[in-house]
């Protein structure tokens, strides 16, 4: 059985869907939660999505993607590296090994060259403004430590426009209609 980790922008758009959300995506993510629900596929989250959550000031969004996700089998959270001004203690984050290190390089310089330039502030000065600029990354190391089979998003900005590259390093990257031709 295949196991899917879906990025926070799934949640968003099968919980609260926008104008700019494709139809035929949202569906093929409420597909995925039926085949779910049939024992089909796993689905799971990244302690990512968590920290992505807390950032967002609309209390009833975060109160409608709370009450879809708990209609959802997910296994969650799945633990990335565990980060200064990011992760807390007794949370799912681990250390990171050599090759978990190596790995956040690689993704920094694929994904977000500037931000591994530049420093970036911590949590006194800029609250959630660290864990904004690893959200991509962290989930894809969570993804990666998982063991999972593809990591499912709508994000064509960042990720699904970076696939080939991510590909080199073992990271299967779908949108949710494409998810659904693997299973």
């Amino acid at each position: 059985m295949l196991t899917l980790t879906l990025d926070t922008n799934c949640v968003s758009a099968a919980a609260a869907p926008q104008t700019s959300d494709s139809s035929a995506e949202v569906a093929a993510i409420l597909e995925l939660v039926d085949r779910a629900k049939a024992g089909r596929v796993k689905l799971q989250l990244t302690a990512a999505y968590d920290r992505d959550v807390e950032r967002w000031r609309d209390a009833s969004g975060r109160a409608r993607r709370a009450d879809w996700l708990a209609g959802v089998p997910v296994v969650r959270p799945v633990g990335g590296v565990f980060r200064l001004d990011v992760s807390v203690l007794g949370g799912p984050d681990v250390l990171a090994s050599d090759a978990e290190v190596a790995l956040d390089e690689r993704l920094r310089a694929v994904l977000a060259p500037t931000k591994s330039a530049r420093a970036i502030q911590g949590h006194e000065e800029a609250p959630s403004l660290a864990s904004k600029a690893f959200s991509d990354i962290d989930h894809l190391i969570a993804h990666v430590r998982s063991g999972a089979d593809a990591f499912v998003t709508l994000d064509m900005a960042t990720i699904l426009c970076r696939r080939e590259r991510l590909a080199d390093d073992g990271i299967r990257v779908c949108t949710p209609s494409e998810a659904l031709a693997l299973l």
